[in-house]
Protein backbone atom coordinates (compact mmCIF):
# COMPACT_ATOMS: atom_id res chain seq x y z
CA UNK A 1 0.00 0.00 0.00
CA UNK A 2 1.78 2.84 -0.87
CA UNK A 3 1.62 6.19 1.41
CA UNK A 4 0.14 9.39 -0.20
CA UNK A 5 2.00 12.55 0.14
CA UNK A 6 1.20 15.18 3.06
CA UNK A 7 2.07 18.16 1.03
CA UNK A 8 -1.46 19.94 -0.33
CA UNK A 9 -1.91 21.09 -3.34
CA UNK A 10 -2.90 24.10 -3.76
CA UNK A 11 -3.11 24.18 -7.55
CA UNK A 12 0.09 26.08 -7.92
CA UNK A 13 2.00 24.23 -10.84
CA UNK A 14 5.14 24.38 -8.13
CA UNK A 15 3.34 22.81 -5.63
CA UNK A 16 1.84 20.08 -7.27
CA UNK A 17 5.46 19.47 -9.65
CA UNK A 18 6.95 19.27 -5.24
CA UNK A 19 3.88 16.66 -4.42
CA UNK A 20 4.10 14.48 -7.24
CA UNK A 21 7.83 14.20 -6.76
CA UNK A 22 6.80 13.18 -3.34
CA UNK A 23 4.56 10.67 -4.17
CA UNK A 24 7.08 9.49 -6.63
CA UNK A 25 9.81 8.98 -3.93
CA UNK A 26 7.41 7.59 -1.59
CA UNK A 27 6.46 5.09 -4.02
CA UNK A 28 10.11 4.69 -4.38
CA UNK A 29 10.76 3.89 -0.59
CA UNK A 30 7.97 1.48 -0.13
CA UNK A 31 9.56 -0.48 -3.00
CA UNK A 32 12.91 -0.27 -1.49
CA UNK A 33 11.66 -0.79 2.23
CA UNK A 34 9.52 -3.55 0.54
CA UNK A 35 12.56 -5.46 -0.84
CA UNK A 36 15.09 -5.29 2.46
CA UNK A 37 12.05 -6.67 4.38
CA UNK A 38 11.64 -9.51 2.04
CA UNK A 39 15.90 -10.33 2.20
CA UNK A 40 15.37 -10.00 5.77
CA UNK A 41 12.77 -12.32 6.02
CA UNK A 42 14.64 -14.73 4.29
CA UNK A 43 17.05 -14.78 6.70
CA UNK A 44 14.72 -15.23 9.34
CA UNK A 45 13.41 -18.33 7.90
CA UNK A 46 17.07 -19.84 6.71
CA UNK A 47 17.86 -19.58 10.38
CA UNK A 48 14.88 -20.80 11.55
CA UNK A 49 15.64 -24.16 8.50
CA UNK A 50 18.60 -24.33 10.09
CA UNK A 51 18.03 -24.81 13.03
CA UNK A 52 15.61 -27.26 12.86
CA UNK A 53 18.06 -29.36 10.16
CA UNK A 54 20.87 -29.06 12.44
CA UNK A 55 18.59 -30.65 15.60
CA UNK A 56 18.33 -33.22 13.19
CA UNK A 57 21.41 -34.01 12.54
CA UNK A 58 22.20 -33.65 16.49
CA UNK A 59 19.43 -36.50 17.28
CA UNK A 60 20.49 -38.71 14.47
CA UNK A 61 23.96 -38.63 15.57
CA UNK A 62 22.89 -39.45 19.44
CA UNK A 63 21.14 -42.76 17.76
CA UNK A 64 24.13 -43.50 16.27
CA UNK A 65 26.01 -42.86 19.10
CA UNK A 66 23.63 -45.45 21.03
CA UNK A 67 23.97 -47.94 17.90
CA UNK A 68 27.49 -47.74 18.02
CA UNK A 69 27.40 -48.82 21.67
CA UNK A 70 25.79 -52.62 20.85
CA UNK A 71 27.25 -55.40 19.51
CA UNK A 72 29.49 -54.74 16.46
CA UNK A 73 28.61 -58.14 14.85
CA UNK A 74 24.69 -56.51 14.34
CA UNK A 75 24.38 -55.59 9.79
CA UNK A 76 23.62 -52.12 10.54
CA UNK A 77 27.07 -51.47 12.61
CA UNK A 78 29.13 -50.36 9.53
CA UNK A 79 26.22 -48.48 7.99
CA UNK A 80 26.19 -46.71 11.69
CA UNK A 81 29.72 -45.79 11.89
CA UNK A 82 29.35 -44.34 8.21
CA UNK A 83 26.63 -42.14 9.41
CA UNK A 84 28.85 -41.16 12.55
CA UNK A 85 32.08 -39.99 10.48
CA UNK A 86 29.43 -38.19 7.58
CA UNK A 87 26.80 -36.38 9.67
CA UNK A 88 29.25 -33.59 11.32
CA UNK A 89 30.39 -32.54 7.64
CA UNK A 90 26.86 -32.70 6.94
CA UNK A 91 26.44 -30.46 10.01
CA UNK A 92 29.41 -28.24 9.09
CA UNK A 93 28.40 -27.90 5.28
CA UNK A 94 24.91 -27.10 6.02
CA UNK A 95 25.79 -23.70 8.63
CA UNK A 96 28.49 -22.93 6.28
CA UNK A 97 26.33 -22.85 3.39
CA UNK A 98 23.32 -20.87 5.62
CA UNK A 99 26.05 -18.66 6.96
CA UNK A 100 26.71 -16.94 2.92
CA UNK A 101 23.47 -17.09 2.04
CA UNK A 102 22.86 -15.16 5.32
CA UNK A 103 25.59 -12.73 4.59
CA UNK A 104 24.88 -12.65 0.80
CA UNK A 105 21.07 -11.46 2.24
CA UNK A 106 22.62 -8.70 4.24
CA UNK A 107 25.17 -7.30 1.57
CA UNK A 108 22.05 -7.13 -0.51
CA UNK A 109 20.10 -4.83 2.51
CA UNK A 110 23.01 -2.86 3.02
CA UNK A 111 23.43 -2.06 -0.79
CA UNK A 112 19.52 -1.68 -1.40
CA UNK A 113 19.76 0.99 1.43
CA UNK A 114 23.22 2.85 -0.44
CA UNK A 115 21.31 2.78 -3.56
CA UNK A 116 18.38 4.43 -2.04
CA UNK A 117 20.70 6.77 -0.41
CA UNK A 118 22.50 7.96 -3.32
CA UNK A 119 19.06 8.03 -5.47
CA UNK A 120 18.13 10.93 -3.22
CA UNK A 121 14.63 10.22 -3.02
CA UNK A 122 13.93 10.05 0.60
CA UNK A 123 10.45 10.99 1.14
CA UNK A 124 9.07 13.99 3.55
CA UNK A 125 8.28 12.82 6.84
CA UNK A 126 9.54 9.04 6.20
CA UNK A 127 11.41 7.41 8.73
CA UNK A 128 15.55 6.25 7.29
CA UNK A 129 15.11 2.96 5.18
CA UNK A 130 16.81 1.05 7.50
CA UNK A 131 18.53 1.75 11.31
CA UNK A 132 22.27 3.00 11.56
CA UNK A 133 24.72 0.79 11.04
CA UNK A 134 26.25 -0.08 14.21
CA UNK A 135 22.40 -0.88 15.29
CA UNK A 136 21.84 -3.21 12.10
CA UNK A 137 25.18 -5.22 13.42
CA UNK A 138 24.04 -5.89 16.42
CA UNK A 139 20.73 -6.52 15.47
CA UNK A 140 22.13 -9.12 13.22
CA UNK A 141 24.79 -10.75 15.24
CA UNK A 142 21.96 -14.36 15.98
CA UNK A 143 21.64 -14.70 12.18
CA UNK A 144 25.73 -14.13 11.53
CA UNK A 145 26.80 -15.95 14.01
CA UNK A 146 24.50 -19.18 15.14
CA UNK A 147 25.62 -20.82 11.79
CA UNK A 148 29.49 -20.23 12.39
CA UNK A 149 28.79 -21.85 15.79
CA UNK A 150 27.25 -24.86 14.68
CA UNK A 151 29.72 -25.26 12.60
CA UNK A 152 32.41 -25.06 15.07
CA UNK A 153 30.17 -27.48 17.63
CA UNK A 154 30.21 -30.24 15.06
CA UNK A 155 34.01 -29.75 14.51
CA UNK A 156 34.69 -29.76 17.92
CA UNK A 157 32.08 -33.23 18.18
CA UNK A 158 34.07 -34.73 15.19
CA UNK A 159 37.66 -33.88 16.25
CA UNK A 160 37.53 -34.51 19.84
CA UNK A 161 35.45 -38.67 19.51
Amino acid sequence: MARTSTLVRTGNKDNQTLTTWTEESARRYEAYRSQIEHEDSLIGVRIGWLIGGEAFLFAAYAAVLAIQTQDPNRGYFVAAHQLFLALPWMGIILASLVSVSVLAAQSSMDRLCEEFKIAGASPLGYPDLMSIPQHRLWGHYTARYVPWLIAVTWAFVFFTR
